[in-house]
């Protein structure tokens, strides 16, 4: 029997990011710019739902629009795995470049790694109109690759 894997975080978000706004566009050429993360049509309902294509089929943000949205404190966040410090550095870079050129609401912290001995752990954490950050990290020490 196969492990089970987190496939999706569904979060509730204020109504404007899930109607037809400029927020909302702005919001999703964030996203798709800086990770890759696209828009699912068949998925999304005007005005009720967002749903972002997480580069594998079955991997979704779900953003649902409502009056009481999710609130989270500033360290909190999900986290996702890049392979290469390469990309590590081409979405920080992205991040950022989206910053300057677009909105200075984007949040982005330096690169930074955490050595554990054996291990190193190089992340940086990104926030854009959403109530969580994302942390991406890459191992160095250890070979991780996607199944």
């Amino acid at each position: 029997m196969k492990t089970p894997v987190l496939n999706h975080l569904a979060l509730t978000v204020p109504q404007s990011l899930v109607s037809d706004t400029p927020q909302r566009r702005q919001m999703l050429e964030f996203y798709e710019r800086v990770f890759g993360w696209r828009n699912i049509d068949l998925m999304a309902v005007e005005g009720v739902r967002v749903v972002l294509h997480l580069h594998q089929l079955t991997h979704f943000l779900y953003l649902v629009g409502g009056e009481t949205p999710t609130t989270a404190l500033a360290g909190d966040h999900f986290g996702i795995e890049v392979y290469e410090r390469e990309t590590l550095e081409a979405i920080a870079a992205r991040a950022t470049a989206f910053k300057t050129e677009c909105d200075p609401a984007v949040e982005i912290t330096p690169i930074s790694v955490e050595d554990y001995g054996t291990i190193r752990i190089h992340n940086t954490y990104i926030r854009y109109l959403l109530p969580l950050m994302i942390e991406v990290q890459f191992y160095e020490g250890i070979e991780v690759r996607p199944d």
